[in-house]
């Protein structure tokens, strides 16, 4: 569109951004000249500095909905226990999101982790950190854990618990697929 072409000659870069089997690519192109003989448009951008891939997992990710409840309550620096969103689960590990700006990092170990479950039981586990990054913008934490331990035969409920989530997303995602 006009506007695209326009913004992009005004910024002088772009920042891009692809999805594939779960798999996120991200990278920041700056413009280096521009073609627009034929009535085309051609962009030469230079070769990104950094190129942001998100690993894809051994098992599958599901993003959770705000209506599907699964909260988590984790003991920060022994004294302080953290509220954080579930963002996105699996049967491994979970996406959280802190509201606040919190000094964690990859490797880290989280020794108690308060897991409520949709159905209301609540489990207990010990987490280890994979990914962190911090939005600051939003004063937001955004971490990526590893459930390395549960109690007793939690891991079981918590396992239903997420197939049960998975299903309620994909019953979602195919009713907007067939109302379209």
């Amino acid at each position: 569109p006009k506007e695209g072409h326009e913004l992009l000659l005004k910024t002088k870069f772009i920042d891009l951004k692809a999805k594939l089997k779960g798999v996120e690519i991200r990278m920041q192109c700056h413009l280096v000249h521009v073609d627009t003989s034929e009535d085309i448009s051609k962009y030469h951008f230079s070769f990104p500095p950094h190129l942001w891939y998100q690993q894809q997992r051994q098992t599958f990710r599901t993003h959770i909905s705000n209506d599907i409840q699964f909260n988590l309550r984790l003991k920060y620096q022994e004294h302080e226990w953290l509220e954080a969103k579930i963002v996105d689960v699996s049967s491994e590990g979970c996406g959280l999101e802190i509201n606040k700006h919190i000094k964690i990092e990859k490797g880290e170990l989280i020794k108690h982790c308060d897991l409520g479950l949709p159905d209301g039981n609540h489990l207990f586990c010990k987490m280890i950190v994979r990914y962190v990054s911090h939005d600051d913008q939003h004063n937001l934490t955004h971490v990526g854990v590893k459930i390395i331990q549960f109690e007793g035969s939690d891991k079981r409920h918590y396992l239903r618990a997420i197939q049960n989530a998975q299903r309620e997303m994909i019953r979602r995602l195919s009713r907007v697929a067939n109302s379209e």
